[in-house]
């Protein structure tokens, strides 16, 4: 199926629009490489709903020119020959304000330090990284730190110890805003606090490589396709006025947006970095009205398709929500625990309405028919972007004692570093790339036994209760005494030795193949 193809992914339930919506393709038209926003052919939207009125005399009631902040001035219409030029730079004039200030990217360095030295006390060896928004660079003023520490002492089956250890001693060194939680029985156990001085919330694992191979694949995207960072965090700010943008509780995460995006960016129609309005508003009329969810999966790898969730068994079948391939282990759903899928996808078909009405209306009032400034308004700054997004005052007060803070020296003094400590605006690169990194550290050798006994208990598990459709899956995982075989036929005293990995039955070319390093 063609990935790029309209008619191969759009919703049979189009009906729900009551006819009001038409594709983008429809409302843009091509001239020299840019899609131009056609006033004539918008969609005649019903703005004399009950709901819509009070939602709209909502925000004017609460939000303030403050709420705007990257409208500094009014611009200049001359600069622009179309409405949805304005909106392009308005666009980028938003991620310049809303990306991390110096202050901030220096603090989150500070504290990610402070932690490392409280994990070196605890374990010579271990190793700390962060993943996530802060390795990708996609993270918001409010945004969460992600790290990870590489330690011997932790035991899988047993992670209480390690977590109340590290959870005390950060108790004890007064780091966090009241008792650290850990959570033991997750799926990922973690210890989850708060900066006491900043805040911020920090998520910390331990031996859990797979959130290091995902930020991986995404700087890879990021670095080589344009327009793709801008928009991630528009649509992550979005999200976050919206309270869908946590994963853990339901929402669409930074690695899901990316998904999401990439094919409508690749599609190769337009330069995504001159057209970023075009491509914000063809994301929310895709993924608000036309994208059959319903039944198909979104996969980016090999240039991107779509295929049926029936034909892949890796999905639970849950037609209720989106289900988007992990390019770094195709097996697995990224969206998985996205419930809140039809209140995202009702926001994101809002957005395009709001959007498109603003454009249609900016260009009726400002541009003539030849795209010409028609006329200028010197009273107040002119917005197409204010229609679906503000900066909360909690951002903006926190960036200005930040701010404060930092010039006096009063925060470098609360995390314990010095004023001219040598520390950078970015950080060196913190993924571990290949498996030989890896293997350089002793401890690699538990984190595959673990690795092994957890695939085993789940290969006999799905033994017992699946059909012979499973078998696949039971040949690629392999069981323990296969796996005891293969290393007493290799003469390997040591069954979990690295010459040959206990955690999967593939030869060492397989396993160079996989993909899964």
């Amino acid at each position: 199926m063609d990935l790029f193809s309209f008619e191969a992914c759009q919703t049979p339930y189009k009906k729900e629009n009551n006819g009001l919506m038409k594709n983008t393709q429809d409302l843009f038209k091509d001239n020299n490489g840019f899609i131009p926003f056609d006033d004539s052919k918008n969609p005649q939207v019903n703005t004399n709903s009950r709901k819509r009125k009070r939602a709209e005399l909502e925000v004017i009631t609460v939000l303030t020119d403050e709420d705007y902040p990257w409208i500094s001035k009014n611009y200049d219409l001359n600069q622009f020959d179309h409405a949805t030029e304005l909106l392009n730079q308005e666009l980028r004039d938003f991620v310049d304000y809303i990306m991390p200030t110096m202050e901030e990217k220096r603090m989150r360095k500070f504290i990610i330090k402070r932690i490392e030295n409280v994990c070196a006390e605890l374990w010579k060896e271990s190793m700390v990284y962060a993943f996530g928004s802060f390795d990708t660079r996609l993270y918001l003023p409010t945004s969460d730190i992600d790290l990870v520490c590489f330690c011997s002492a932790y035991n899988a089956y047993k992670p209480d110890s390690t977590l109340n250890r590290l959870s005390k001693r950060l108790r004890n060194q007064d780091i966090c805003q009241g008792p650290p939680q850990s959570i033991a029985r997750a799926k990922v156990p973690i210890i989850k606090c708060q900066e006491r001085h900043s805040g911020i919330s920090i998520d910390i694992s331990f031996n859990n490589i797979s959130g290091l191979e995902s930020a991986r694949v995404v700087k890879e995207y990021l670095n080589t396709i344009p327009a793709l960072k801008e928009l991630t965090i528009v649509i992550k700010h979005f999200l976050k006025l919206k309270n869908l943008h946590d994963a853990a509780f339901g929402g669409l995460g930074s690695y899901s947006i990316v998904i999401m995006l990439h094919p409508l960016i690749q599609k190769g129609y337009i330069k995504p970095e001159k057209n970023l309005g075009v491509l914000l508003i063809e994301f929310f009329e895709f993924y608000g009205n036309q994208f059959n969810f319903r039944d198909l999966v979104v996969s980016i790898r090999d240039g991107g398709r779509y295929y049926q969730k029936r034909d892949c068994l890796w999905t639970s079948l849950n037609f209720a929500q989106i289900c988007l391939e992990d390019p770094a282990k195709p097996d697995n759903d990224v969206a998985r625990a996205t419930r809140n899928w039809y209140d995202i996808r009702k926001e994101f078909g809002l957005a395009y309405l709001d959007l498109t009405e603003k454009v249609a209306y900016v260009q009726k009032t400002y541009f003539d028919e030849k795209g010409k400034k028609k006329v200028s308004d010197d009273d107040f700054p002119l917005s197409i972007l204010k229609s679906i997004l503000h900066v909360p005052a909690e951002i903006r007060s926190s960036r200005e004692r930040l701010h404060e803070a930092y010039s006096n020296g009063e925060l470098q003094g609360a995390l314990g570093v010095t004023q001219d400590e040598d520390f950078t605006d970015e950080f060196s690169e913190t993924t571990l790339r290949t498996k030989e990194e890896l293997i350089k550290h002793s401890f690699i050798e538990e984190i595959r036994e673990v690795d092994n006994r957890l695939s085993n208990n789940y290969s006999n598990f799905r033994n017992k209760r699946s059909s012979g459709r499973d078998f696949d899956f039971l040949d690629l995982v392999g069981s323990t005494s296969r796996n005891n075989k293969r290393h007493k036929k290799n003469g390997s005293n040591n069954k979990y030795d690295m010459q040959h990995p206990p955690f999967v039955a593939l030869s060492s070319e397989e396993e160079n193949n996989s993909g899964f390093w």
